[in-house]
């Protein structure tokens, strides 16, 4: 006897939904049952074989499957065997055997389960199907249920041959209607012996179907016992009454046409009936009789109608599926598409019918030359079909195309597809249009290197002032002398302030990118804004001994606009004009009105932009070809933020050059302004007498908080430096600060928490609280408003914004 099984060991039914499906024919059902149908007249054991033949091919048509039906019967205890009586291989000496029913598989098939599926079920059930080959999955469902003979309908796979759910529903549907066939076959023979050994009233009422006697008057005049349990009426309530007295409802249906055509033309009629007295349906037969009345013949059909309801729905199922494919492949972009192993078209969904403009019936069944693929393409998928069908693995590629319908770049990937033999009887395939994608690879590809590049030039820029900062220190190591440290101090102090430009740049770019300018517009003077910007690169200007030629007869124009952001878009276009510039080189500045407009070009007779970099000179991280690039300095990220900045103001700016050598014109619009400029007011100077004030250094950077100390305590003030938090907080009670210079990104308690709690402490309502810190964005500035800071410094600071500071906060003190 077998031991107990955990289902996990064996039972694998749970895979079968999670196995792929082929394709299935709709009809692939209705024509297995069909064929074994054509049976029904055959002795019950020509039937079954017919039953296991057609379960053979549900599986495949090849030897990796064996069918067969297994019946129970009792033993000579009376206890439960289990009779193999057909196999689809019916030279196999197994047909015949017995075994007890614990030995078999089916005894691992609960009650009331369509079906069960076993790994490798000779390891425990060693007497089950004897082969030299050993069974690697096993496909059982229930055969004959509800009849003393039941048992199982088995299909049984060698090697690696798997099952699916496809496969499953067809077994069950097979088993379904050939127990019910089955039984009818043994209930006809049953009969035969009946007839053998009984009279006639005996035999009628032994037989599975009921039979009614009516006479010329449509009156009940014999009832076997099956057609009285049937109709679930006693025989005194039919026995000489009339069908349309005992059941008026089939008075003028379709039942009393049968009737009287049998009647009244001694023919035969079999009609399809759901009874609603006894709510059942009957497959009924009218019969002329020798006396002149019928016979009524009616089988219980209630079996078949759930059958076929089932067998409805599995079809049903099956063609929404395939409505479900057909839709998905006629809707997607991509092209779908099926080739034979002959290299002919099985199918081509709408996309790829579209490239080609053909039809379906033109492209299906045709080569790769039919349908237009040059000869290079056509060869290449063919060697490559052939690749798949040999491997039997998926290929992918990528390739240039050219249709009717497009053009561009596809990737495709070709899928075998499986016949029941285990080889490649087709390919199926899917081509994806991803130009598109291409291009955008290129661009971010493209952007990368100019990123790359930039990255490369911002490291130059920042080397180039370090080195001198750096040799100015070791100068100052050697040599103290007046005349030297006046060097120094300018040396550093020029390289100082480009570093700061260059961060300053780098900031206003970020600033740009995340959309965090708030432009503060009001009317102003276009003259005042040049002012501005030429002051600034004045110095640079004479430095470089150029000509700068102003014609600035429309400068009292208005504009509306952002005047420190106006100014920084001609300084650096200035700047630009001075060093690209060779000195002694001519530089000019000319305004004009035109059309409610300001236009305002600033040409030189420098080194000029090669005409193929016109176009991308306002890009990001572009650098145009100039030979004197790198002497000159610069990221490369001036003009896209000048270009942003116009933008924002409602102008525009172009770039010009008649190549190189021939200079270069940058001209600017901005819209006209009708309003009046407002005077501006002037800034209160600063007390040049400034009183001395305790201060509070707080920085990790201890160089820094040393160097500010110093530079405080030669101006006359109480200074007072710590490196972190708590000891600022601890310093703040005994030393009472009127001013703290805090840093932001400090470990452990950073500058905002500090200031909080420093404004919590007693006695410094009076204290201000000023942030010195490397954070200079907008958020940044709210965050330190928010904490209780009273003033923002972004690092470098130079001397003079902290005396200005100092000067307000002493004068303020009074």
């Amino acid at each position: 006897m077998a031991q107990p099984l955990p289902k996990e060991d064996m039972v694998i039914t749970s895979q079968l939904r999670s196995r792929p499906v082929p394709p299935l024919d709709p009809k692939q059902g209705q024509i297995l049952l069909e064929g074994a149908i054509a049976q029904i007249h055959k002795a019950s054991q020509e039937f079954l074989q017919a039953v296991v033949d057609a379960a053979k091919m549900v599986g495949g048509e090849d030897d990796r499957c064996i069918a067969g039906i297994s019946l129970k019967t009792s033993g000579p205890k009376q206890e439960q065997d289990l009779r193999t009586v057909a196999l689809s291989d019916p030279r196999s000496s197994f047909t015949g055997t017995e075994l007890p029913l614990l030995e078999c598989p089916s005894s691992l098939l609960p009650e009331g389960q369509e079906v069960i599926l076993l790994h490798r079920p000779q390891s425990s059930f060693v007497h089950f199907l004897p082969d030299d080959r050993p069974i690697e999955e096993l496909l059982m469902v229930p055969f004959g249920s509800g009849s003393d003979r039941g048992g199982v309908l088995w299909l049984a796979a060698y090697g690696e041959h798997r099952f699916h759910q496809g496969q499953a529903d067809l077994l069950v549907l097979l088993a379904k209607q050939g127990g019910l066939i089955h039984k009818s076959a043994r209930e006809r023979e049953y009969l035969a012996e009946l007839v053998q050994r009984t009279d006639r009233s005996t035999l009628l009422d032994q037989l599975p179907i009921g039979i009614a006697k009516l006479d010329q008057e449509y009156r009940y005049t014999y009832l076997n016992d099956q057609a009285i349990a049937s109709l679930h009426i006693r025989p005194e309530e039919l026995l000489g009454r009339s069908v349309w007295e005992v059941y008026p409802t089939v008075a003028g249906t379709f039942v009393e046409d049968a009737y009287r055509s049998a009647m009244e033309d001694r023919v035969v009629n079999s009609i399809e009936l759901y009874f609603e007295p006894v709510e059942t349906w009957f497959d009924v037969e009218a019969h002329p009789a020798e006396d002149g009345g019928i016979v009524v013949f009616f089988y219980n059909a209630d079996q078949r109608k759930r059958s076929e309801s089932e067998l409805s729905s599995l079809l049903e199922s099956a063609e929404r599926q395939r409505r479900y494919y057909t839709t998905i492949l006629t809707t997607t972009p991509d092209f779908a598409y099926i080739w034979g192993a002959d290299y002919t078209f099985l199918y081509a969904n709408k996309a790829l019918l579209d490239l080609y403009g053909l039809t379906e019936e033109e492209y299906v069944g045709h080569s790769f030359r039919d349908v237009g693929y040059p000869e290079w393409h056509a060869r290449m998928h063919e060697q490559e079909m052939d690749e798949v069908i040999r491997t039997g693995k998926p290929l992918r590629g990528k390739i240039p195309f050219q249709a009717k319908g497009g053009s561009g770049i596809y990737d495709y990937i070709f899928m075998p597809v499986f016949g029941p033999d285990g080889k490649v009887e087709a390919i199926a395939g899917t081509t994806r249009d991803v130009t598109a994608l291409e291009r955008s690879a290129e661009t971010l590809k493209e952007a990368d290197k100019r990123k790359d590049e930039f990255l490369a030039v911002l490291a130059h820029e920042l080397r180039n002032p370090l080195a001198p900062l750096r040799s100015g220190v070791d100068l100052l190591r050697e040599d103290t002398s007046p005349e030297v440290l006046q060097q120094a101090q300018d040396i550093m102090s020029r390289q100082i302030a480009h570093m700061v430009h260059l961060v300053d740049d780098l900031l206003d770019l970020s600033r740009v990118n995340r959309g965090a300018i708030e432009l503060r517009k009001a009317p102003i003077s276009l003259r005042d804004v040049l002012d501005l910007a030429l002051e600034t690169v004045r110095p640079l200007i004479q430095d470089r001994k150029h000509h700068l030629h102003l014609e600035l007869g429309g400068s009292s124009l208005t504009v509306n606009g952002d005047i420190t952001r106006l100014a920084q878009v001609f300084s650096n276009l200035l700047n630009n004009a001075a060093k690209y510039t060779e000195p002694g080189g001519d530089i000019t500045v000319r305004v004009l009105q035109q059309d409610g407009t300001a236009t305002i070009t600033i040409s030189d007779s420098g080194i000029g932009i090669d005409q193929q970099d016109l176009a991308k000179v306002f890009e990001m991280f572009a650098q145009v070809d100039r030979k004197s690039d790198r002497a000159k300095g610069g990221l490369g990220i001036g003009l896209n933020i000048v270009q942003r900045l116009v933008k924002m103001h409602g102008g525009t700016i172009t770039a010009a050059s008649e190549g190189i050598g021939k200079g270069s014109d940058f001209t600017i619009t901005l819209p006209l302004e009708e309003q009046e400029v407002s005077s501006p007011q002037t800034a209160p100077k600063a007390k040049t007498a400034i009183q001395p004030l305790r201060i509070l250094i707080v920085d990790d950077n201890v160089d820094a908080a040393f160097v500010l100390s110093m530079l405080l305590k030669r101006l006359g003030h109480e200074v007072h430096a710590t490196h972190g938090g708590e000891q600022a907080i601890e310093v703040m009670e005994g030393f009472k600060p009127e001013v703290v210079f805090l840093d932001i990104g400090m470990p452990g308690m950073d500058g905002y928490e500090v200031c909080r709690r420093m404004r919590r402490l007693p006695d410094t309502e009076g204290c201000r609280i000023v942030a010195l810190t490397g954070w200079g964005q907008e958020e940044d500035k709210a965050r330190t408003k928010e904490a209780g800071f009273d003033e923002h410094l972004v690092k470098p600071t130079d001397k003079g914004t902290i005396l200005r500071l100092l000067a307000e906060f002493s004068a303020q003190r009074g």
